[in-house]
């Protein structure tokens, strides 16, 4: 009785030969290949010296496996149980098959180890979108502090500093308290917009 590691290595190398076998058919013919398969043969089992009727294809080898022989059900289970797709193969073969199988047998490019920069992938993107297709800017995020500065000044990221100069003027001058003659609440807006023009302008205008 196999293990089932060995079984599921079985299955794996079957399922990548019949792949191999049907990959380069069109869908609708590909499930008539299927059914072509599965149909009953006329001829008798490849078995030596056996007479049962041969229903169950099998390939001859793995260098033909569209060369199919046909077995009855009893020899077809015994044939699976002994096949092997690697056997005759060299230790650099079967290395060669389990790194190509899994991109399909196509050719790979190695990449020289350098990260690309954003400028490079969106360009890579955009030749992939097409001609005139631009991918939409997302603006860096700010922390915390610096969003809620904006929200008082009835701002919102992002912006610029002269934005940002010309609200905090606009702002000032409404709630300043002269103007709103000693109104407490107007005094606590005024300080709110300062200190949040303050943490803005250590922000966007480092020293």
């Amino acid at each position: 009785m196999k293990k089932p590691r060995q079984s599921r290595l079985f299955l794996w190398a079957a399922g990548i030969a019949f792949w191999r076998i049907t990959r380069h058919i069109p869908l609708m013919a590909k499930y008539r290949f299927i059914d072509d398969m599965l149909k009953e043969q006329t001829q008798t089992c490849a078995f030596p010296n056996c007479a049962e009727p041969g229903q169950y294809p099998a390939p001859k080898s793995p260098e033909t496996p569209r060369d199919f022989q046909y077995f009855c059900l009893e020899h077809i289970k015994a044939f699976n149980k002994g096949w092997d797709y690697f056997k005759g193969k060299s230790q650099a073969e079967i290395e060669r098959f389990q790194r190509e199988a899994p991109f399909g047998d196509r050719p790979t490019w190695q990449r020289d180890g350098r990260k690309p920069t954003t400028a490079e992938l969106e360009a890579a993107l955009g030749r992939f979108l097409g001609e005139g297709m631009q991918m939409p800017y997302i603006p860096p995020p700010i922390p915390q502090k610096q969003q809620l500065a904006l929200q008082k000044l009835e701002l919102q990221h992002p912006v610029t500093m002269d934005v940002i100069k010309k609200r905090y003027k606009e702002l000032v001058k409404r709630w300043h308290p002269d103007r709103n003659q000693g109104d407490k609440q107007a005094e606590e807006r005024f300080k709110e917009i300062t200190n949040a023009y303050q943490t803005l302008l250590h922000h966007y205008q480092p020293e």
